[in-house]
């Protein structure tokens, strides 16, 4: 008995002597759930997805806010960079993809021709195409230059 009463005010004591003083929070976040998140290729940013139809670009070192990228009209599902960091993909569920420019958040183009709610959008690794996946199920590949669609997949019934 005795040997559990020094393990609890062992972890009590650590507990305590690891606690910080309460710090004034600044509603600067998302206002909605954080559907994805990930760093730039160079770890210097990171990149987040929100149901409050926003992604966020942010400073991995101290956390301050870069860029708030707006466009779609629904919740986004997803945000990914691309391989040399420069823009940025975004799948929401206004069945659209966005192409972004990371540094000035400007909106380089504007994909549509799913039917349904768009749950993923990646880049191919060379940075030339990118990858959506729907619940129209489909995926379609898209050009990053031009912004139409390539190919489209469709799920065999």
């Amino acid at each position: 008995m005795s040997k559990w009463l020094i393990i609890l005010i062992s972890f009590f004591s650590t507990i305590q002597s690891d606690a910080q003083e309460p710090r004034l929070m600044l509603p600067i976040g998302h206002s909605g759930f954080i559907s994805s998140v990930q760093f730039s290729p160079d770890d210097s940013r990171v990149v987040t997805a929100s149901d409050d139809n926003t992604a966020k670009i942010w400073d991995a070192q101290n956390g301050r806010l870069l860029v708030e990228l707006k466009g779609h009209v629904k919740k986004i599902n997803t945000a990914k960079f691309s391989p040399d960091g420069t823009k940025l993909v975004t799948a929401s569920t206004d069945s659209t993809v966005i192409l972004w420019e990371v540094e000035s958040g400007k909106i380089l183009q504007e994909m549509e021709g799913h039917a349904d709610d768009v749950v993923w959008a990646e880049f191919s690794p060379d940075g030339s195409k990118i990858v959506s996946a729907s619940l129209d199920n489909t995926l379609k590949l898209w050009s990053v230059e031009s912004g139409e669609p390539v190919m489209t997949f469709r799920k065999n019934n």
